[in-house]
């Protein structure tokens, strides 16, 4: 499932029962199935090539462009890493005033490193955001591990645990 909406408005801390905190994400309105077997979006009728659905503000530009053929998971890579420089820094990467700027600013203009706008973010996380947010999805991570893996890295905040030991989701039914 390709969500489309990631944004910090849908992605929520739960305690468990147990105690521990997880992660819930909310709001699938417009995600998009993906994988063999599962058609294509516009077989199930639910957005048409040239739609823009999302919000601008975390959206790459497969989608700003309503190009549905070229969103997948890396497009939620491109959120994930917008997100991700908003907790940390408290403010939102884009400059733009309007949604015409932010249009252009998504789809052309250069994407700056991270330390150019705010002081405290490194080296290190610039090249992480860069490939996070890079405007060609083969260019993005590979996968949402290597995603986390490398940030843990680049903040020096140790490994993640092992992938094998990382909780699965279940569904019940």
């Amino acid at each position: 499932i390709v969500h489309r909406d990631l944004k910090p408005e849908n992605i929520f801390l739960h305690e468990h029962f147990d105690g521990r905190v997880i992660v819930k994400l909310l709001d699938f309105g417009i995600s998009k199935m993906t994988g063999d077997g599962l058609g294509n979006i516009a077989e199930a009728g639910l957005t048409r090539t040239g739609a823009v659905l999302g919000t601008p503000l975390y959206m790459p530009p497969e989608q700003a462009t309503g190009n549905t053929a070229l969103i997948g998971p890396a497009s939620d890579l491109w959120a994930l890493g917008l997100i991700a420089y908003r907790l940390l820094t408290g403010e939102i990467y884009w400059k733009s005033h309007t949604m015409a700027e932010l249009l252009v600013e998504i789809m052309s203009k250069p994407i700056d490193p991270p330390s150019t706008r705010h002081p405290r973010a490194t080296t290190d996380f610039d090249a992480w955001f860069l490939q996070a947010c890079d405007r060609d999805p083969a260019q993005r991570f590979a996968s949402i591990w290597d995603m986390v893996k490398a940030l843990a890295r680049c903040l020096n905040v140790g490994p993640p645990p092992d992938e094998t030991n990382v909780p699965r989701m279940l569904f019940p039914g």
